[in-house]
């Protein structure tokens, strides 16, 4: 089974919440793959949505291990966040999923 493992990613946050970040993973599968791509999306914990992006689509070789790097498109709410990377084919096909939470200690701002 293709599957994306040891998803990871990490996150700089400045004072005014904007945020930069990077992930890695590995391909835990047998075979050559293409067009697979990275999607990352930025939320709160009520859901609603602070940034994503979608990376450009690219090969994959069985043991290769894959990172990229970004600045976010939006900015940090203060406190608590989730992150989400997705690892997919151009057929829709999800190899992974890994997510987790972002504390950013920023001070709170007006909406």
């Amino acid at each position: 089974m293709d599957t994306a493992t040891n998803i990871e990613c990490n996150f700089d946050v400045s004072e005014d919440g904007s945020y930069s970040f990077n992930w890695v993973w590995t391909y835990a599968g047998n075979d050559l793959r293409s067009n697979v791509y990275e999607e990352i999306v930025i939320s709160r914990p009520d859901g609603w949505i602070l940034g994503g992006q979608k990376e450009a689509p690219h090969l994959i070789e069985p043991g290769g291990t894959y990172i990229g790097a970004n600045n976010g498109g939006g900015r940090m709410n203060p406190g608590d966040n989730i992150w989400r990377l997705k690892v997919l084919t151009d057929t829709g096909e999800m190899l992974g999923l890994g997510g987790g939470r972002i504390f950013a200690a920023i001070p709170q701002r007006d909406v």
